[in-house]
């Protein structure tokens, strides 16, 4: 099931990378004040890289992407 699924998955992400009202500016603040914003999606890294590309369109950015947890082999779709 999860091999069906993740390539339909990735064929729709960017259609649902809208971001809400005054996420970049906000996020760009808080991290101008020094305060660390992280998140934990539960996608896998080639879908993680479909929503950076498209939120650092959008002005949301990283500055530093962490990868401490140590991933299922099958993330690595």
């Amino acid at each position: 099931m999860f091999e069906d699924f993740v390539p339909l998955q990735l064929n729709c992400l960017r259609n649902y990378t809208t971001l809400l009202p005054h996420v970049a500016v906000v996020t760009q603040q808080l991290q101008r004040e020094g305060i660390k914003i992280g998140s934990s999606t539960g996608f896998v890294r080639s879908m993680v890289d479909i929503l950076e590309a498209e939120a650092k369109k959008k002005g949301l950015y990283a500055r530093r992407l962490g990868r401490r947890r140590r991933c299922h082999p099958r993330c690595a779709t």
